[in-house]
């Protein structure tokens, strides 16, 4: 049995591939081809058979391979990008693990330029960074990391493995099969897809634009609620989703030359030694689009992403965790129906109450289907139930504390963001009942909120 390791590199659709690897595994065992769930992860590959400093998950990799050989497998794949930073000694203690198992390398290799660009938008999107979008042009030591150099990665592994198992694949779309990485990936593990292959439609793993790492630069200066700041990259990427990216790329076109004359030797030594490409090909990358920014000033760009979010800024984000007292207000605000909150909670006002809120879509599962929203509280006076229309549905009546309300998530607009009504029948002041002096008009007391996203 042939054990196919992927080893990324990163930006050249790792995750795609991962995804894809966990969400069509029958698939794969129906074609004699085995993902080992040793040290799997959904999501992320491999991640834990190599970050393991005891060796415990290799040692159980080992007898999971011997058992899918008896099994009938012919090829295990495993797949982690993070393999692309380890040292010799770590490739040794790998391949002395595996024993005489017969092991095949394979690497997808991105213009280095695009990875630098691609890798910051990326990083970002997960954390703060100590870098800015402007200490990057012409700064050579940031734009010319060694791990990029593909001569020097894929040596390592061919001086432990053997050169004969190396397989560099280029990530250009023209030359991936379908120009699609997942198929591509298919091709070169020997399989093609069928009707019966499921292939997710969405991208995975999606980077920000520059116009939001400008304002994430911005942010990062003076916030630190990592929670806060995830809600804002999802809101962001919800409108690249929508609208497309402004600018893939942050680099001034002397930058990128740099980068390509720094890498020149190195890309042909690979072009040489690890690439199966056409005879007429001189150079590793084809080099045929301008992979330098278009924008004469990358703070437009962070204007033009702020003034979109000031639009957005009547829907608080929220989790589903549970919400009481004054924390009912990211929800259930004065201007949408309610009054100031109590130290129980608050009291709608008038014949229509809204709740208002934001979900995190990049954060929802492809599986759900519905967001189930529960209320606590009690009804005034008269009032026992409530008109609740939620946008595109019929209007229900509910007794708010007895029944949730589900809603369906195609309701939610492209940003997740969603508005709904509550309308009241007999809203009655206390000073009508001669209960005292409030002339405000009640009729449903919010005490709790929360909600779950199922299938």
């Amino acid at each position: 049995m042939k054990l196919l390791i992927h080893i990324g590199v990163p930006k050249t659709g790792s995750t795609a591939i991962q995804a894809h690897l966990g969400l069509n595994s029958g698939w794969f065992t129906e074609r004699d081809i085995a993902i080992p769930a040793t040290g799997y992860s959904e999501g992320y590959g491999h991640v834990l058979l190599f970050e393991d400093q005891t060796n415990d998950h290799l040692e159980r990799l080992q007898r999971e391979l011997d058992d899918l050989e008896r099994g009938g497998a012919r090829q295990a794949v495993i797949s982690w990008e993070g393999l692309n930073t380890f040292n010799i000694s770590q490739l040794k203690n790998i391949k002395r693990h595996l024993g005489r198992r017969r092991v095949e390398v394979l690497a997808y290799l991105r213009e280095q330029s695009e990875v630098v660009q691609s890798g910051y938008l990326q990083a970002i999107k997960q954390r703060r960074q100590r870098r800015s979008l402007a200490d990057f042009n012409n700064t050579a030591r940031i734009i010319t990391p060694p791990h990029i150099d593909y001569a020097s990665l894929l040596s390592r592994y061919a001086g432990v493995f053997g050169r004969e198992t190396i397989r560099g694949r280029i990530y250009e779309r023209e030359l991936l099969a379908g120009q699609n990485i997942v198929l591509d990936f298919l091709e070169a593990i020997g399989v093609e897809a069928d009707e019966n292959f499921i292939l997710a439609p969405n991208e995975q793993n999606m980077s920000l634009d520059v116009g939001s790492a400008f304002v994430l630069n911005v942010m990062d200066a003076f916030f630190s609620d990592q929670e806060e700041r995830d809600d804002l990259v999802d809101l962001l990427l919800c409108h690249i989703a929508r609208d497309g990216p402004d600018e893939k790329y942050f680099l001034n076109e002397s930058s990128v030359d740099l980068i390509r004359r720094h890498f020149e030797i190195s890309n042909a030594r690979v072009l040489q030694d690890f690439v199966e490409t056409d005879p007429g090909r001189d150079t590793l990358f084809a080099y045929k689009k301008s992979t330098w920014t278009a924008a004469a000033d990358l703070s437009a760009l962070g204007a033009r992403k702020l003034g979109f979010l000031s639009g957005k800024n009547g829907y608080r984000s929220w989790r589903g965790q549970a919400l009481a007292s004054g924390e009912l207000q990211v929800i259930a605000s004065p201007v949408l129906g309610w009054s100031t909150p109590e130290p129980e909670g608050l009291w709608t006002r008038g014949e229509l109450s809204h709740l208002r809120f934001r979900l995190c879509p990049t954060r929802v599962s492809i599986h759900a289907r519905r967001l189930v929203l529960r209320l606590e509280g009690h009804y005034f006076a008269n009032n026992e139930s409530s008109r609740v229309l939620v946008p595109g549905q019929v209007e229900q009546r509910l007794e708010l504390n007895g029944h949730a309300i589900e809603i369906p998530l195609d309701t939610f607009d492209d940003y997740g963001c969603i508005d709904i009504c509550l309308g009241h029948d007999s809203p009655t002041t206390p000073k009508s009942l001669g209960m005292n002096n409030d002339e405000r008009e009640l009729a449903y007391f919010l005490r709790g909120a929360s909600y779950t996203v199922e299938p």
